[in-house]
This record gives structure tokens, C-alpha cells and sequence, in this order.
């Protein structure tokens, strides 16, 4: 089961069983973006959006909880650790953490920094990434600053154990953890990249702007060519903001 979120505020869903052959639309906003999704389970997620939305699906629907959040601005990253550490960052500093299971919010104010990525690897070490290469971790009590070695932006982050991540971002920027300190890694394009995901601490794959496909096979990352269509297009033209799985 996987799902898909596109800049029309369309939310796509590929489930095997019901329809193995094709996204089907799932939720229509009429125009919100909404950039990112991540499902705890196949009944359970998370979807954010840059007016502020926060969508909750509950296995049928996609209900807006928006209403019980505390005030913030644009959303632009979600990610859910656990049915009580759901995690949402965003503009104007915004960092935002949600219990599902007791229905309760916690807001943390970092200043007018944006925060386009976030992940955690459990509920007292997280990290998140923002605007002007600032990154973040989260000790179960507040988050501190990283140095970082960029000073552009972060678009996502990704983290293979306390000692083993990666960020990637604009100018083709990609930067790595070693377990002490963040590094710039050599990067075989300038375009700006806006996920990664890692299999593995030798296995993993950025995207990016103009269909740019990079991989990583254990020593550097490296062209894999550029995603120009599929045989499994969505309904809309709308640039797609990112798949869930």
C-alpha cells in the first residue's frame, strides 16, 4: 500500500489489492498543496499542508484535525515515529509533535526558520533540517543546534542509526553524519535535490529537480539517470510532492 501526494491537493493512493494496477484518488483539497505524507500503518497517516492543514486518515477518510493543533504557519514535513510522537515542522520556526492515542499537541518555537525535513529515530533523538542549512536534534527534551557545513538549503533528511544519516538540498548539496559531525560529501549535480531515501548505510537514492535520479552505492553517490514518465500517471498535471510507502 503507498501513497502519493500532488500539488493540486490531490491525495493518491496504490493498493495491490484493491486497484493493482493504478493510483486512486483518495482526497481532493481543490488546490492546497500539501508536501508531505507518512503512514504509520495502512490505516493510520499523517498529511500536512503549506496553509497549515494537518490530515489525519483513519482507513476511510482523510479527516482535517487542524482545529485541536496549536497556531502555526505553512507545514512542509511530517513524520510519525509512533501513535505518540507524530512530528511536523514547518515556517516561522514551527516544530509541532502530536499524540494521536491521548489527542494532545506540543509546540516548540525555534525563530523564523523554515524546517523542510524531519526524522526521528526514536522519541528522545530526532533530527530536522531547514532553510539555510540549520540542522537540529531533538534529546527527548528540546531541540539543539548541529553544526552544519552548508549554509543553503536543506530540503530532507534521512537516518540510518545514531551514527549514520544523510540531508541533501539545493545546489545538488548533499551532506553526511558520521556519528560526531556533519560533512559535505562530493555531489554529481547542482540542481536542487528534495528527498533521499537510504536502504542501507551502502544502498540509497536522492531525487531532485529536472527528474534527476542520483544513487548510492556504498562509496559515492552517482547519476542513475532522470525520471521523464511512467505507465502509472496520475489524474493531474500538478508536480508531485512525494510517495509514502
Amino acid at each position: 500500500d503507498g501513497w502519493a501526494v500532488a500539488g493540486s491537493g490531490k491525495l493518491y493512493e496504490w493498493n495491490y489489492v484493491t486497484a493493482p494496477n493504478a493510483w486512486i484518488e483518495r482526497f481532493d483539497h481543490g488546490g492546497q498543496t500539501y508536501p508531505s505524507v507518512d503512514m504509520l500503518t495502512a490505516t493510520k497517516g499523517w498529511a500536512v499542508a503549506s496553509n497549515g492543514d494537518v490530515r489525519e486518515y483513519d482507513g476511510a477518510a482523510w479527516n482535517n484535525i487542524t482545529a485541536s493543533a496549536p497556531s502555526h504557519s505553512a507545514l512542509n514535513a511530517v513524520y510519525a515515529f509512533s501513535s505518540t510522537n507524530i512530528w511536523m515542522v514547518g515556517n516561522q520556526g514551527m516544530i509541532l509533535r502530536y499524540n494521536d492515542t491521548a489527542n494532545t499537541w506540543n509546540s516548540y518555537d525555534t525563530g523564523n526558520q523554515t524546517w523542510n525535513g524531519v526524522y526521528m529515530m526514536s522519541p528522545t533523538d530526532g533530527w530536522i533540517v531547514g532553510s539555510t542549512g540549520e540542522i537540529r536534534r531533538w534529546n527527548g527534551s528540546a531541540w539543539s543546534v548541529v553544526t552544519s557545513p552548508v549554509s543553503t538549503a536543506l530540503n530532507d533528511i534521512f537516518m540510518i542509526s545514531p551514527s549514520a544519516g544523510w540531508a541533501v538540498g539545493s545546489i545538488g548539496n548533499i551532506v553526511r553524519w558520521n556519528g560526531s559531525a556533519w560533512a559535505s560529501v562530493t555531489s554529481p549535480t547542482t540542481v536542487t535535490l528534495s528527498g533521499i531515501a537510504m536502504v542501507s548505510s551502502n544502498s540509497g537514492w536522492a531525487v531532485g529537480n529536472s527528474g534527476t535520479i542520483l544513487q548510492f552505492t556504498g562509496s559515492q553517490y552517482a547519476p542513475s539517470g532522470t525520471l521523464t514518465s511512467s505507465a502509472f500517471n496520475l489524474s493531474d498535471t500538478s508536480p508531485l510532492q512525494i510517495i509514502e510507502w
